[in-house]
């Protein structure tokens, strides 16, 4: 299996991007220091190169995507790791669906999804079937 970057609709399409973050609810300074250290610590390039290689996960950090020694090497080495950063440039702010089904509406599109992923349907058969159960869960207009 080959990853290959997020089909656009549109020469000048974006890939909606979401992902994790830090918040610091303490009130107590030294521990506010301490969350502090602890969020710089999970952000830093080296950091990221880890949790990369152990998860696949997007870095957030762009110096450890580029050096060598931390994620360029292992890009090279393993390029479906690399389609996510690939397309950094195409990125922009994450869509929620409207109404109340918005995580049926996800559920719905990840089942679709993973039927053509684990080859039980083509994505040809898959895209009308997947577009109609999503029409059908999105709120009258």
């Amino acid at each position: 299996m080959r990853v290959l970057p997020f089909p656009l609709g549109a020469p000048n399409g974006r890939v909606p991007a979401g992902g994790a973050l830090g918040v610091i609810h303490a009130a107590d300074p030294r521990r506010q220091e301490a969350a502090w250290r602890y969020l710089r610590f999970c952000t830093n390039p080296e950091s990221q190169a880890f949790m990369v290689r152990l998860t696949g996960y997007m870095p957030s950090n762009t110096r450890a995507i580029a050096d060598p020694e931390l994620l360029g090497r292992f890009y090279q080495e393993n390029p479906n790791q690399k389609a996510s950063v690939d397309q950094l440039g195409r990125m922009t702010g994450w869509y929620a669906f409207p109404g109340a089904n918005a995580v049926r509406i996800i559920d719905t599109v990840r089942n679709h999804t993973e039927s053509v992923v684990t080859g039980r349907r083509t994505a040809r058969a898959v895209l009308p079937d997947m577009a109609n159960d999503v029409r059908r869960l999105l709120p009258s207009a």
